[in-house]
């Protein structure tokens, strides 16, 4: 055998070094006390200098945003008095056991989120299954654990085609216009059958589709006598209604393809935007976030975040407007509806382990996670009214 000489073995020492160090762990707990927790993987920092990937001084709205609705959803689980969407409760949706939740930052890039969460909780923490924030498909998980349950939420929620079809030719209808012209210069793939199904929708309520154009066309000189208004079938982002609003002189109408908010999570929303905010891990990231959206800071906060130079925050009102607030449900029902799958998973292995007996039994303790994906979350099917409701 030929004997690896003094590189070789420096080499491998530096390998075995760098698999077993400890890592790097940025996260929130909600409920720790909880015998049951998941694991939520969510880019919530980005870095805000060109070059230096690791610095992790901004927050993400959106993550920060899914985080919230992930609070929003395991509230209404835990709730085991009062009312939860005006029906009255006696005790939490698995009966005598919360739920919570171990929230790891995926910012600086770690290539498998899901192993570094395990190894971050190893010994310490049990988790019973991973909602992925990271992925940009909510397609199957890849990678490592394919044991472990994992619920994807990288694709923003949209309504399907049909829907989206119709509530178009709806508000057209309510406008009043008789002809019709789509700007084919963005679409996606997506939009295109959008598109092809609205054509025979508006045949049925006497509107015209004329064909697919550019906007520009129809600003031009001969064009832009006729033109009604112009209807925006998105919610564009913040930074880019401006811009649409300087460059179509027209009448400007959304109608994003976002379903409606979420009432409750929308009034907690609110009620966060406050400098008396508590002052409370769990809360860090919005505040965070809010401080961003300010360029302000919140006094008696303590942040590693860049900006503690910034002048108080005299208000923490984000003055969001309706297209905000779709663009949130975009983000949060995803959410929201991954925390409830589980709930409900674990409400059938609550059943099954503990014979019905409130609160959480050894059974239930010692049930793997690849056990509990298998005989519980796989073969799950189930509706609900709404996001959020019991």
């Amino acid at each position: 055998m030929r004997r690896a000489g003094p590189l070789a073995g420096l080499v491998l020492g530096l390998v075995l070094t760098v698999v077993g160090a400890t890592p790097r762990c940025h996260h929130l707990r909600v409920n720790p006390e909880a015998p049951v927790q998941l694991g939520l993987l969510l880019p919530v920092h980005s870095s805000s200098a060109a070059g230096r990937p690791r610095r992790c001084d901004r927050t993400d709205p959106a993550a920060v945003q899914a985080y919230e609705a992930v609070r929003f959803a395991l509230r209404r689980i835990n709730q085991s008095r009062g009312q939860v969407d005006g029906r009255i409760v006696s005790d939490s949706f698995l009966p005598g056991v919360r739920l919570g939740v171990y929230v790891l930052d995926s910012c600086p890039l770690i290539s498998d989120p899901v192993d570094h969460l395990l190894r971050c909780t190893a010994g310490k923490t049990r988790i019973l299954g991973v909602i992925d924030g990271t992925a940009a498909s909510d397609g199957p998980p890849a990678g490592s654990h394919p044991e472990l349950a994992q619920l994807r939420i990288g694709r923003p929620h949209r309504l399907p085609p049909e829907e989206r079809a119709r509530a178009i030719a709806k508000f057209v209808l309510e406008l009043g216009w008789r002809d019709l012209s789509v700007d084919g210069r963005l679409m996606t793939a997506d939009d295109v059958l959008v598109v092809s199904l609205l054509e025979s929708v508006v045949n049925s309520y006497s509107i015209c589709l004329r064909g697919v154009v550019a906007v520009g066309e129809l600003h031009g000189p001969d064009g832009a006598a006729g033109l009604a208004g112009v209807l925006v079938a998105a919610a564009p982002r913040r930074q880019d209604r401006a811009a649409l609003l300087d460059r179509l002189p027209a009448p400007l109408y959304f109608v994003p393809s976002q379903p409606a908010a979420i009432g409750q999570l929308e009034k907690e929303w609110r009620e966060m935007q406050s400098v008396t905010i508590p002052r409370l891990p769990s809360n860090a990231w919005f505040i965070q976030h809010a401080m961003d959206r300010l360029g302000c800071r919140l006094f008696n906060f303590t942040s590693s975040a860049r900006g503690e130079r910034r002048p108080i925050c005299r208000n923490f009102d984000l003055s969001e407007d309706d297209l905000d607030r779709l663009e949130r449900s975009r983000l949060a029902l995803p959410a929201v509806h991954a925390v409830f799958t589980f709930a409900n998973a674990l409400f059938s292995a609550w059943q099954a382990e503990c014979g019905n007996r409130p609160g959480s039994c050894q059974r239930l303790d010692r049930l793997s996670p690849a056990a509990f994906r298998r005989l519980y979350l796989d073969p799950l099917v189930f509706s609900h009214a709404a996001p959020g409701t019991r």
